[in-house]
């Protein structure tokens, strides 16, 4: 038997830190950026910030601030998963920049793996443990999965069954009980039982929580010319420099220490310099579209993240982050961001406009009876809105609204 000595080409991959920064500071408002920088610059000697620069926070205008939500989603799961002894946290970190304002990780795996390069290992022993934080359900991937997590860990009887019940959420919302009860080898009332503990959790464990600071500090302006507009924003990036004078030591283990800090800091200032030049170009086509939103405080044009990512020529949960925890300021009026999206409209209205009417019908419904699709239908005709009932559906289950059997109080 012969061996041979075959040579393959196998490609591994390691995160680095300047993928994971890249990330976060993409995410980050103005406020955490001077944070960020205040901090490394009494953490780093080398690092230098001009005379000439002064933060927001320095000065600031409290008529222009936009006022969100005490607490973030992603700073309550950062704060869990840096005091646990999770080994792969930034993995984790990845993951949780991915997350939807409802918890849910719709982003592949495949997807985050070609953004920051972690094996699908990583990613998936990663998920896991992020389904472990509070609160439950956060890091689901469907409805089903959301309520899973939640039911594992209520302290109630028959859980498996409970669990198991999830399995039939299409019949449990049709009243299908019976047929739902022989399949499982149980009674009617035991289901019935099953279905109201399933409705004690939550399918939006996110929405609790906001992707945004407390306040916002507009970063971008818009700067009216007599013929045109100029959209601003603040380039911290360029009041920043490293300090070359500190290399000139005999020492070599010092010039080790200053040669790996100088790489450090250099793809922080990249990092910066790429979220300034990402956010200029986002905000520069956001506001050709909603010009006149923005302007003349009219209907917001349909607009949809991945129209925008297509104009800038980046991948939409590029925009998503970037968007998120920041401001535009025209002349007093401050806006944010993730407001000017909407997704394709229907009869004149954008299906996030269809979408609040569903939910406040929902909101104020009877709930020993509430509206059926084909109801709901009925009552959006009388607000001269005309959609079917599979558009309904559709809408319902993205803003993750149950069906009328499944929203019915059981008494």
């Amino acid at each position: 038997m012969k061996t041979k000595l075959i040579q393959t080409l196998k490609p591994t991959h390691k995160i680095s830190m300047k993928q994971v920064q890249s990330l976060a500071v993409l995410a980050m408002n103005q406020t955490d950026v001077e944070t960020l920088v205040n901090e490394i610059v009494q953490e780093h000697p080398l690092l230098e910030i001009h005379s000439d620069y002064y933060p927001v926070s320095h000065d600031i205008d409290f008529n222009q601030i936009a006022a969100t939500d005490d607490i973030s989603l992603v700073d309550e799961l950062l704060e869990q998963i840096n005091t646990s002894k999770f080994k792969n946290i930034n993995c984790a970190k990845a993951i949780i920049y991915h997350l939807d304002s409802n918890g849910y990780l719709l982003t592949s795996f495949q997807e985050i793996k070609r953004a920051t390069h972690f094996t699908i290992k990583e990613l998936k022993e990663s998920l896991l443990f992020i389904q472990t934080l509070q609160p439950y359900g956060v890091g689901a991937r469907d409805l089903k999965e959301c309520l899973m997590i939640q039911c594992k860990r209520m302290q109630i009887k028959d859980q498996d069954l409970v669990i198991q019940c999830i399995d039939y959420l299409q019949d449990l919302s049709k009243g299908y009980f019976a047929k739902v009860a022989k399949a499982l080898e149980t009674d009617e009332n035991t289901i019935k039982y099953c279905l109201s503990k399933i409705k004690l959790c939550n399918p939006k464990p996110g929405a609790n929580f906001n992707h945004i600071s407390n306040y916002i500090y507009p970063e971008i302006t818009i700067i009216e010319t007599d013929d045109d507009y100029i959209i601003q924003t603040k380039n911290i990036s360029q009041f920043l420099s490293i300090n070359q004078e500190l290399n000139e030591t005999a020492d070599v283990e010092v010039k080790k220490y200053i040669k790996e800090q100088t790489r450090v800091l250099k793809e922080l200032l990249n990092s910066l310099a790429k979220r300034e030049s990402t956010l200029q170009e986002i905000c520069t086509v956001l506001f050709h579209i909603q010009k006149d939103s923005i302007l003349h405080d009219l209907p917001l044009k349909p607009c949809t993240y991945k129209q925008v990512a297509e104009l800038v020529n980046r991948h939409p949960s590029t925009v998503f982050r970037c968007i998120q925890n920041k401001a535009m300021q025209y002349q007093e009026k401050v806006i944010l961001l993730s407001s000017l999206f909407t997704n394709q409209s229907t009869d004149g209205l954008s299906s996030d406009a269809i979408k609040d009417q569903i939910k406040k019908i929902v909101q104020n419904e009877n709930k020993n009876r509430p509206f059926s699709d084909e109801q709901l239908v009925q009552l959006l005709k009388e607000r001269d809105i005309h959609i079917s009932r599979r558009c309904i559906a559709k809408y319902r289950d993205q803003c993750r609204i149950p069906n009328s059997t499944l929203r019915k109080t059981i008494s």
